[in-house]
């Protein structure tokens, strides 16, 4: 039987003991906040803007591929044409190489020998030893013939051979980037199915929020007179839609907006943000001119590009489910990376 000092010592024991677990429950729930679906939408449009622009490189490697592959193969079938051609000039002059060779055999040169030494005359010594000296010197230039002819026909079968492999690496680089550019697009369906399912859950305000048309009333303009068709192209698509991969006129994708912009100023960018990286020069944060463009991502990873229009905003095409705009430049993601100008 458990004494009074004992029993009040138990009491004690639970009642610390629940206090413990009632501290203990409301901190746990604490620790898992309910996720913000915006943000969750706005990290899936991320990672399918990666998607998109994996995508987009590989299909600008396969036609740079197909476009290698037809210049090999066209180079191909030239140094055949002339293998052959060096072959058959080969083959012509082994015959007059054979037929001097055969006459030697055969006593002609003997026999030039004795119609030489028989002459009546000083005269006609002379005369019949200029006519040998140009024999003399036929059936050399026949033999260096020969030998050039042979060492053209090897020089183009070697030619022709390195074609043939260049024109079979080309070959099957293009095939493996055909099974790459496939196994891409159905990673980005993927991402963009998520996309569209986290879209879903957003309520009308939150919708509106990112549907935000940006500044429509602001006229930008650039100096040059390129550089402002190219601003004045891009601002004029403001409202279209964002489609993954879209290249114009009315649907577009980032980067597909900056080419096709930059197109109408006569300049061809790729059809990628992290190509279109690389090129012009770069531009320090802060100095951005109108027409600039802006990239977002990392060194490794640029999945986002806008245009700068001047006082602090950019026009771009942001993400699925919201359309061309206009807007601050911490509007085209918290990850800004660089800038680069192409036209200077």
């Amino acid at each position: 039987m458990m004494s009074r000092r004992n029993r009040r010592i138990g009491s004690g024991l639970v009642a610390t003991a629940s206090v413990a677990a009632i501290g203990i429950i409301p901190h746990s729930a604490a620790a898992d906040p309910a996720p913000d679906p915006v943000q969750q939408y706005k990290d899936l449009t991320v990672q399918a803007s990666q998607a998109d622009e994996d995508l987009l490189n590989a299909q600008n490697d396969l036609t740079a591929k197909q476009s290698q592959l037809q210049q090999d193969t066209e180079q191909l079938a030239r140094a055949r044409q002339a293998e052959q051609q060096a072959h058959a000039a080969e083959d012509q002059v082994r015959g007059q190489v054979v037929q001097v060779t055969v006459g030697s055999f055969e006593g002609e040169q003997v026999n030039r020998i004795s119609a030489l030494l028989g002459g009546s005359s000083v005269q006609d010594f002379l005369d019949r030893a200029s006519l040998l000296r140009t024999v003399a010197a036929h059936d050399t230039a026949a033999l260096e013939k020969f030998q050039a002819a042979t060492a053209q026909a090897t020089a183009a079968q070697a030619t022709a051979q390195d074609a043939a492999r260049r024109a079979q690496d080309a070959a099957t680089a293009a095939a493996q980037l055909v099974s790459t550019v496939s196994q891409r697009k159905q990673a980005l369906q993927t991402q963009i199915a998520q996309v569209r399912l986290a879209m879903a859950r957003l309520t009308a305000a939150q919708r509106k929020t990112l549907n935000n048309p940006g500044d429509t009333t602001t006229k930008f303009t650039a100096p040059s007179g390129v550089i402002n068709t190219i601003l004045q192209a891009a601002l004029s698509r403001q409202g279209d839609e964002y489609v993954w991969g879209g290249s114009g006129p009315t649907q577009f994708d980032c980067s597909g907006l900056t080419m096709w912009a930059y197109a109408h100023g006569g300049i061809t960018l790729p059809h990628s943000s992290s190509a279109q990286y690389q090129l012009g020069s770069p531009v320090a944060s802060g100095q951005w001119q109108p027409g600039d463009l802006l990239f977002y991502g990392t060194s490794s990873n640029i999945h986002h590009v806008a245009m700068y229009v001047g006082n602090g905003e950019i026009v771009q095409a942001p993400t699925e489910g919201v359309p061309v705009q206009v807007v601050p430049i911490s509007g085209g993601g918290s990850d800004y990376f660089g800038a680069k100008r192409i036209v200077n």
